[in-house]
């Protein structure tokens, strides 16, 4: 896995450069601990990544990952829950600039 600013990419192996994958940071919904999860796949310390696009929160995709040990699995949850957070910050401050520009009576000069 690598986290990069907007996503994580996932690849079939360490050996691989190319990823198999990608997971936009604003797609996941939440991160998951539950042992139960690790005793039914038959991993031990792994966690769940729970995507949901906004455009069809119907669909959501489950990504189980396992960790080496319980330290980095906690902190792939601690620096990916960071990124939900700074994901949601900038989304938020991208409507709140938008609802500036296009409120009525405020004139936005681009040029200033």
């Amino acid at each position: 896995f690598v986290l990069k600013e907007t996503s994580l990419s996932y690849y079939k192996s360490p050996k691989h450069l190319t990823a198999a994958g990608l997971i936009p940071i604003c797609d996941i919904s939440r991160v998951i601990v539950d042992p139960d999860l690790s005793k039914r796949e038959e991993m031990p310390l792994c966690f769940e990544i729970v995507t949901c696009k906004a455009a069809n929160p119907a669909k959501s995709i489950s990504y189980v990952i396992s960790a080496a040990n319980e330290a980095e699995r906690e902190d792939w949850i601690e620096v990916i829950e960071a990124a939900m957070c700074s994901s949601f910050e900038v989304g938020r401050l991208f409507v709140d600039v938008v609802g500036v520009r296009f409120s009525p009576g405020v004139h936005f000069d681009p040029k200033q």
